[in-house]
């Protein structure tokens, strides 16, 4: 027996599809794949509805006719900036008595109020585990059954705008889809760093060319993110702007100069000009530049951010995705040293983010649809069933 199931990322510009094939085994297959930008999207929003249902349309007819099998459902993928995480601690006193499922649904259902007062137009599409404390001492696991005086649950709410998911609902509906489940691709990505290292308390940083983020796993749960709206590029722009020279030069200057070894006056060659003005530009100058751009980055995203101060406490490990390659090159070495003089985790890793781990996280994502994942208390939110039945049903099975 083998179930199908169709994944729609929806990223920056781009619309990226995923058909894959569960088997008996719980073994996964990519049957077909499709990435393709869109008019209508930008900044993983819709922007033009009637540009992106076409896409979608199109996209959808070339995967149903090679695998001749109709679609009713999608599982969304999103990369939303205006993504919103909360985290939240309720408590209830037990006066020594047994933690039972009834204080359990009492903290979630207190919880879910506080924020659907304080955020009405915001709509909850993940909930996770963050921490268990009986009597001030942390559990690893939720305690139910175990007696004590005051309990604390931590969790951590993902928040979207209202009017983002109505319109998800409204394009796919266009395309005869009903939405089943929405992830964030973040959330996805960070699971992936997760599952592949042994880590569970680490700071994950995603310097892409456009965009960055930062997110916290810990305790092996997914508990904090914050997105930034500039990446690398900038590196590059201030060089084009600080030095007179155009952008595209700049990249081929960037791409071929190896900028860890020292320079001196060593000038830039005119062979990168192509017959445009030459600029008498020293590399050492070019290098000053780049390396005053990466260090302002890094501090605004996790060096001076004052919204992590207090989580980097306990967190050994620092993750590092950097998107351009020749960024990644020339300033790893840079970037190592500005980070250990300004921080004291243990270990820093700078890794390649490369155009397999999108279709690794519409992989991953049906993974945890399938089999669910441990700290997450409510998957996604669901029709029909309350918001409280289905938190039990995710802690305490059918």
């Amino acid at each position: 027996m083998t179930s199908k199931k169709l994944f729609i990322e929806l990223k920056n510009k781009n619309i990226i599809f995923q058909a894959i094939e569960l088997n008996k085994d719980n073994n996964y297959k990519v049957l077909d794949e499709i990435n393709t930008a869109s008019l209508g999207l930008e900044n993983g929003n819709i922007v033009d509805l009637e540009e992106c249902a076409s896409t979608v349309q199109d996209c959808l007819f070339k995967i149903e006719k090679k695998l001749d099998y109709t679609f009713n459902n999608v599982n969304l993928i999103i990369n939303n900036q205006d993504a919103e995480i909360i985290n939240l601690n309720n408590s209830k006193k037990l006066h020594g008595d047994q933690l039972t499922k009834e204080d359990i649904s009492y903290i979630i259902n207190n919880a879910q109020k506080q924020i659907i007062d304080n955020s009405p137009n915001k709509e909850i599409i993940h909930l996770f585990n963050t921490s268990f404390f009986l009597d001030g001492e942390e559990k690893r696991k939720l305690p139910l059954g175990l007696a004590g005086d005051f309990y604390t649950h931590q969790l951590t709410f993902f928040l979207i705008k209202k009017n983002s998911l109505k319109n998800f609902k409204i394009l796919f509906g266009m395309c005869n889809l009903t939405i089943q489940r929405i992830i964030d691709s973040n959330f996805l990505f960070n699971m992936n760093v997760y599952n592949l290292n042994s880590s569970i308390n680490f700071f994950c940083m995603d310097l892409g060319k456009e965009k960055s983020s930062l997110a916290l796993f810990y305790n092996g749960s997914f508990c904090f993110q914050e997105n930034f709206n500039f990446g690398t590029n900038i590196i590059k722009k201030d060089v084009s702007k600080l030095c007179s020279i155009e952008l595209d030069i700049i990249d081929k200057i960037i791409s071929e100069i190896n900028f860890e070894k020292e320079f001196s006056e060593e000038l830039i060659d005119k062979k990168y000009f192509n017959g445009k003005p030459y600029r008498k530009i020293s590399i050492s100058y070019i290098k000053e530049i780049m390396l005053a751009r990466l260090k302002e980055l890094l501090d605004k995203i996790f060096v001076n951010n004052i919204n992590i101060k207090y989580l980097k406490t306990n967190i050994e490990n620092c993750f590092i995705f950097i998107e351009d390659q020749n960024i990644r090159t020339n300033l790893r070495q840079n970037l190592f040293d500005y980070l250990i003089e300004k921080e004291r985790m243990k270990k820093f890793l700078i890794k390649e983010k490369t155009q397999n781990d999108i279709y690794l996280r519409c992989k991953l994502a049906a993974k945890l649809i399938n089999d669910g994942w441990l700290n997450e208390v409510l998957s996604i939110i669901q029709p029909k069933k309350s918001f409280i039945s289905r938190v039990f049903t995710s802690l305490f099975g059918e």
